[in-house]
């Protein structure tokens, strides 16, 4: 069986090379001229090693929401795949991922998420994640589709001395 550690050692991000990752937190959302929101997000990523350098993901997120006084959860499930490319010394790791919401105030699965991207490591510490996310929202009454690009930057510090 193919070890998790070797399929993502160029990957910056530690946690990947864990088969289990537990995360807690609050978010405190404010915005122009709307009421603020509280969000406490719990997590847990369970991380596959596959065959051929691939790796897959799978991400359990619930979100609790408080605003004007009114509660609403969203439970969330990604799945991401993934594979590291290498390019003569460079490795870069495309991917591709889905994922379902279920939204209490709408009592269904009323949206999908679709991604694909490619992170982009550039020395021992930054990654950049240039994305396409495709997002089907049925909350209402029909579908509201969204097209988006992004970038994201991530900074990875390490607590272990290599």
């Amino acid at each position: 069986m193919v070890k998790l550690k070797e399929v993502r050692a160029f990957d910056l991000d530690d946690a990947k090379k864990r088969f289990l990752v537990l995360e807690a937190g609050y978010r405190y959302i404010g915005e122009p001229d709307t009421p603020t929101e509280n969000r406490m997000i719990t997590a847990a990523t369970f991380n596959f090693p596959l065959r051929a350098g691939f790796s897959m993901s799978d991400r359990n997120r619930a979100d609790l929401d408080w605003r004007n006084g009114n509660f609403n959860w969203r439970y969330r499930n990604k799945l991401t795949l993934e594979r590291t490319v290498a390019v003569h010394s460079y490795h870069l790791i495309p991917y591709g991922a889905v994922e379902p919401y279920y939204e209490s105030k709408f009592n269904k699965w009323s949206t999908t998420a679709l991604y694909a991207g490619c992170l982009l490591p550039v020395g021992r510490h930054v990654e950049f994640n240039p994305y396409y996310e495709h997002e089907n929202n049925t909350g209402g009454h029909k579908n509201h589709p969204e097209n988006a690009l992004g970038l994201a930057l991530y900074i990875f510090f390490s607590l272990d001395s290599k």
